[in-house]
């Protein structure tokens, strides 16, 4: 009976270890295809950096300097259809850094490190900006969050003019059980592009054709990497609680249909702010720079950066009350959190 029983546990031991070695070892398989793909269809750089990801600079010996921040697991190429609209209607010089981490191989932005990139951002910032007598700083979704983190700190100079476009703060699938699907599929693999599970990037969430072949044109990554993607959660909930402290003149664009960075949570933001204006255009997703709505985000971002007090005449957008409606005193809403809130399950990214 002692010798049965033993096989029997045998048997089972040896089973759960051929199901965890199966398990790990496909996950390892999934995650070294992910990289020979991105290796594949990437060009690199002895640096290490995807060519079509490099910095954009362009120096006309001009004494008004336009930063242009691109977003999370994006490039300065995102960025393009600003960058050129600034190049073609102003005699600034244009700088649009790419960030640390990014552009590179899925095994180094899955070691993303949100305040390393953000200190380094910071430090090629000061350095640049130290020789021009008038700066603009346009920051789109993690690019925002990182700029809005800078200017709480009053690492950006008080005479810089501050665009945010849909900082990614108030993130839609920062929740709980969002955070907790990547936690366990990671478990499995660093990288994921099983559509099934959410993992589809880019994401456009657009049903303008143009504006969807450019994003995707553009994109660098086609793989979710859960532990970056955590990463980001974690850093938007950090920077949250500091937003409300910036008590200098910021402006903030994004469209109402953004799938990605709440829209009325990051309004609520700027309404509670001491000297914030929020634009809000008609549409335009979270990347409203590509497609049919680029004409008129580029017409308001180079009409704020000559003119931080301009309007919305004659372009398809809105202008919010200056102050939140509800008066001093009021208590802010929770912060969005993949910590503390337990919501609906939505898309990944």
């Amino acid at each position: 009976m002692a010798h049965r029983t033993w096989r029997t546990v045998r048997r089972v031991v040896i089973s759960a270890i051929v199901v965890v070695a199966v398990f790990l070892g496909t996950g390892w398989i999934y995650e070294w295809n992910a990289e020979r793909i991105h290796r594949h269809h990437n060009d690199f750089g002895a640096d290490g950096i995807i060519a079509k990801a490099r910095e954009r600079l362009l120096e006309r010996g001009s004494d008004r300097l336009v930063v242009l921040v691109h977003g999370f697991g994006a490039s300065p190429m995102t960025m393009a259809p600003i960058f050129d609209a600034f190049a073609d209607n102003t005699d600034a010089d244009l700088w649009a850094p790419l960030l640390a981490y990014h552009g590179r191989t899925l095994e180094r932005f899955a070691a993303f490190d949100a305040d390393a990139i953000r200190a380094d951002l910071a430090d090629r910032m000061a350095a640049r900006m130290k020789n021009y007598d008038e700066v603009v700083v346009i920051g789109h979704s993690f690019g925002g969050a990182l700029v809005t983190d800078l200017v709480a700190q009053g690492t950006i100079p008080e005479s810089a003019t501050v665009l945010l476009l849909a900082p990614a703060i108030d993130i839609i699938a920062n929740t709980r059980t969002t955070a907790l699907e990547l936690e366990a599929f990671r478990v499995w693999s660093a990288y994921c592009d099983i559509v099934e599970f959410g993992c589809k990037t880019p994401n456009p969430k657009r049903n303008d054709r143009k504006a969807v072949e450019e994003i995707y044109a553009q994109a660098i990554f086609f793989f979710i990497v859960p532990d970056a993607v955590l990463q980001l959660f974690d850093y938007a909930d950090a920077v949250a609680p500091s937003v409300d402290g910036i008590d200098r003149a910021v402006a903030i664009v994004m469209a109402k249909d953004d799938g990605e960075v709440d829209f009325d949570g990051t309004r609520a933001m700027c309404g509670r702010l001491a000297d914030c204006r929020f634009f809000g255009l008609e549409a335009g997703g979270h990347a409203p720079m590509f497609g049919a709505t680029a004409e008129t985000l580029n017409a308001l971002l180079l009409r704020l950066a000559d003119d931080p007090t301009a309007g919305c005449d004659g372009l398809s957008c809105a202008v919010a009350p200056h102050k939140d409606a509800r008066g001093p005193g009021s208590a802010a809403p929770a912060v969005r959190s993949a910590r503390a809130q337990s919501e609906e399950d939505v898309p990944w990214l």
